[in-house]
């Protein structure tokens, strides 16, 4: 079937008829026709055959809404209609002619479109075409797959997170609301991660459940993130001024929201500007908790503030059983000394996850239970009971340490506790889901991508290339390894075994959905150090051949960034022409006469997007900016752009508050999730694709 419903097929398929003239056809002729035109309308059909009368044979139209639909697809044209009754051979033969029955092919919503023509008379293959539908609805019902499960699309929100993709997160957030996977305070946990990725302090404190979620029962790093955007949004102008009486009175405004906020011992997640809540909290109060000016004691990251403390006093430890969304680290300490506890909180302690559901499957109670970094998850992934695993690695993404990553040894261990982790079918795909998870881990890094790590980069790529993760479609992590790679250097056999992953990695799958990904690659290996130049040739041939395909469906913004990166590459020829045959769409129109304004710190990605910008929308006016700190040239951007991009890797602190804070209420920024250009453009494409799927809903229900 095609479209995406049944009436948009049914619309379809009356299109195409009167376009390839049916009913100017002989009675007999014209039913074979229609029957097996009925593949458009079918739900068991993958794709649909469309076939057109030519001057007395028959040109046939196999299409397929994707690449895979296509892969089911083709064998089946091929068993049935192969070169005996027609000329197709399995390769895909785009339609390029002018006259209307192939404009109107190319203006189909399917992203595969091959053509063929009829050996001979032409019905015998229609009628094996007639034959391949009826087989098809006779069979079986193959096609119908189970729901995805909840810890996959959490993991596509994650893979999203790790890339500053804010319209993919903000979709998977959505599904999950309308399969009703999440419950509504579990949801509006993951909208506070997005915002705090991006830096979205002023939004995240504006959220219409802000207070709510001060006052709600919430992981440690959720209230790790609100009491960030707290202080910066509240406090951060009068602790910048380091005015102690300013302070305290700021404080006292919001002292009934940063209360809950106080976790004691602090969350493993807490920034540097959560900590200075912190501090204020014990700045203001009339009798400071001890154990909170312990845990500010010695800390370098308070400023001024850290002079205005008192001493914390000496007290003996006491042990305090943790509450259920406390951290990992704060479990396995009450475990080791379970036998110290009071029964009644003995009994509490065990009621927490994942100790209960473990209990639950008859495992000794150990402080091991609770794993305090990835060697020790990676040991109990392969236990099919171990099934709290994904959640754990969730949480230990934001609380596991980082104090070994600048060791060798340990990067090499590391790696082989994931690599060993391939044995078995259940760590398998335990670990194929929580991919995104350890790139997020290794992202924490304030030097990421770091030289020392790259044993870790390395297997993490290639669990990308050969996991389950890849076919879930869960690739941009991976590009973001791939590109860690190549920052880091390479020697010229390290770098022609990691062109040929990143080959292998976008041989399948890749289609109009993912191709900035491969744009992004490509753009990669011209920004970094090439050791062999013949195998980044090989590797820029195996993209080309990825993408000439797709071209006939690719968007006029697509291919404007594809002859970019030709001038790039040196091609004598842009591999794909300037005018497409795609149909134009309404992403041109919008960015007609637009204002656009660019950050980034990389000069040449901000010129490359203008250029593709303007070979689309000549109208529109874009202008760039690279400046480290506030300026009045980037104030006047801030507040008259109709959309401001900044790339979130490129990107400086003063510079991107200086813009959220000149911004006016209304007007977007968009994020770009790389360095190159490619990443901008997609940023604006994600952006005006989403407001023009809005603007239709609207329109359909009003």
């Amino acid at each position: 079937m095609i479209g995406r419903d049944a009436v948009a097929a049914e619309a379809l398929t009356a299109d195409f008829r009167a376009v390839a003239g049916f009913d100017s056809l002989p009675p007999n002729w014209r039913k074979l026709f229609d029957e097996v035109l009925a593949s458009a309308v079918d739900d068991r059909v993958p794709g649909a055959i469309l076939p057109a009368p030519v001057g007395g044979g028959c040109k046939i139209y196999a299409v397929a809404a994707d690449q895979k639909e296509w892969r089911r697809l083709r064998p089946l044209l091929y068993a049935y209609m192969g070169p005996t009754l027609t000329n197709f051979t399995g390769v895909i033969e785009a339609p390029s002619g002018a006259d209307q029955l192939d404009t109107f092919a190319r203006a189909l919503p399917v992203e595969v479109i091959a053509t063929a023509e009829a050996n001979g008379t032409s019905v015998e293959a229609l009628r094996a075409a007639r034959r391949m539908i009826a087989a098809l609805r006779r069979a079986p019902n193959g096609a119908s797959q189970l729901p995805r499960p909840t810890s996959w699309l959490l993991s596509d929100f994650e893979d999203a997170l790790n890339v500053g993709d804010r319209t993919t997160a903000e979709r998977r957030i959505a599904r999950l609301r309308d399969e009703c996977r999440l419950d509504a305070l579990n949801l509006r946990f993951l909208t506070v991660e997005l915002l705090a990725s991006l830096g979205e302090w002023l939004e995240l404190r504006n959220l219409p459940f802000f207070v709510d979620l001060c006052l709600a029962r919430k992981p440690g790093t959720i209230a790790a993130h609100l009491a960030e955007a707290l202080f910066r949004v509240d406090l951060a102008a009068a602790f910048s001024a380091a005015d102690v009486v300013d302070c305290r009175r700021a404080y006292d405004d919001i002292r009934p929201l940063a209360a809950p906020l106080i976790v004691l011992p602090p969350p493993a997640a807490l920034g540097s500007d959560g900590w200075r809540l912190y501090a204020l909290a014990a700045l203001t109060a009339d009798d400071p908790d001890p154990a909170l000016l312990g845990a500010l004691a010695g800390r370098s990251d308070l400023g001024w503030i850290a002079g205005e403390l008192d001493k914390p006093p000496v007290v003996a430890e006491t042990i305090v059983p943790p509450e259920p969304e406390a951290d990992f680290a704060q479990i396995r300490k009450a475990l080791e000394r379970l036998a110290e506890l009071p029964q009644a909180e003995r009994e509490r302690l065990l009621e927490i996850v994942p100790i209960q559901s473990l209990l639950a499957s008859g495992s000794e109670v150990t402080p091991e239970l609770v794993p305090l970094n990835w060697h020790e998850w990676l040991a109990r992934i392969s236990d099919p009971d171990y099934t709290q695993a994904f959640e754990i690695a969730r949480k230990g993404k934001d609380e596991w340490p980082l104090d070994s990553i600048a060791d060798p040894v340990e990067a090499e261990a590391l790696a082989e506790a994931l690599a060993d982790a391939l044995a078995d079918d259940v760590s398998r795909a335990r670990l194929a889901q929580a991919l995104p998870l350890i790139v997020g881990w290794l992202q924490r890094d304030e030097d990421f991508p770091r030289p020392s790590m790259r044993p870790v980069y390395e297997t993490v790529l290639t669990l990308f290339v050969l996991g389950e993760a890849r076919d879930r479609g869960i690739m941009s992590s991976a590009g973001v390894i791939g590109e860690a790679l190549l920052a880091i250097g390479n020697s010229a056999t390290d770098y022609q075994r990691l062109l040929e992953s990143l080959t292998t990695l976008i041989a399948e799958g890749m289609g109009t959905g993912n191709i900035y990904l491969l744009l992004d690659l490509i753009e990669a290996t011209l920004r970094y150090p090439c050791p062999d130049t013949s195998a980044r040739e090989a590797f820029w041939l195996s993209a080309l051949a990825v993408i000439e395909p797709l071209r006939i469906r690719l968007k006029p913004v697509q291919l404007a960034s594809i002859a970019a990166l030709g001038e790039l590459l040196g091609w004598q020829e842009p591999p794909l022409p300037e005018n497409s045959t795609t149909d134009p769409d309404d992403l041109a129109g919008k960015l007609a006469n637009l204002r656009i304004a660019i950050y980034t710190l990389t000069e040449s990605a901000a010129r490359q997007a203008v250029s593709v910008l303007n070979r689309v929308a000549p109208s529109a006016t874009i202008q760039t900016s690279s400046e480290h700190v506030g300026s009045a040239q980037l104030k006047a951007l801030s507040e008259n752009a109709d959309i401001f991009v900044i790339t979130s890797l490129s990107a400086k602190h003063a510079a991107t508050d200086y813009i959220r804070a000149h911004r006016p209420q209304g007007k977007p920024i968009c994020w770009a999730a790389g360095r190159g250009f490619t990443s901008i453009v997609r940023a604006i494409e994600d952006f005006l694709s989403e407001d023009m799927a809005t603007s239709n809903e609207a329109q359909a229900f009003s």
